[in-house]
């Protein structure tokens, strides 16, 4: 098959647009997911019948990978629940994720139901950055608790 002069240069054109293209995308918009760990409290504590307007704490680390990260991260949020019962709670909470890279800010809100999680917030702005969901494992104490283990799984659009 024979190509003319002028379709071998539009080919080249074609792919060097596509590898130019590819290039300058922003490595911050690729996908990322990182793994936490952690404890936190709950003040004055969560009830069997539950306790509105609890104040609580998280701190987790762990590991997480991105278009432009790979390594640890580790991360403290303070929030709100509204209902504050063992078995149900609502809330949204804000603070910061550290990564070899830097600190970035994170919020969110999170609904529990029994020992399940799910998260949905923002992270950024580097090296994670964008929206995320996140499903969690939960455990607390005996009532009233006011201590509690969390183990998350964010992914990063």
């Amino acid at each position: 098959m024979r190509y003319s002069v002028k379709s071998r240069l539009l080919i080249g054109a074609v792919g060097a647009l596509g590898a130019l293209a590819f290039a300058a995308a922003p490595a911050s918009a690729a996908p990322g997911s990182f793994t936490l760990a952690g404890s936190g409290t709950y003040s004055p504590g969560l009830t069997l019948a539950g306790n509105p307007g609890q104040t609580l704490t998280y701190s987790g680390s762990g590991y997480g990978a991105s278009g432009t990260y790979i390594g640890p991260i580790s991360c403290t949020w303070t929030g709100f629940d509204a209902v504050g019962s063992l078995s149900q709670g609502t809330g949204s909470f804000s603070g910061t994720c550290t990564t070899l890279a830097g600190t970035e800010s994170v919020s969110g809100n999170y609904a529990r139901s029994f020992n399940a999680v799910t998260i949905d917030g923002r992270i950024g702005p580097a090296p994670f950055i964008g929206s995320y969901t996140a499903r969690c494992a939960w455990a607390a104490g005996p009532p009233p608790s006011t201590s509690y283990q969390q183990n998350c799984t964010f992914t990063v659009q």
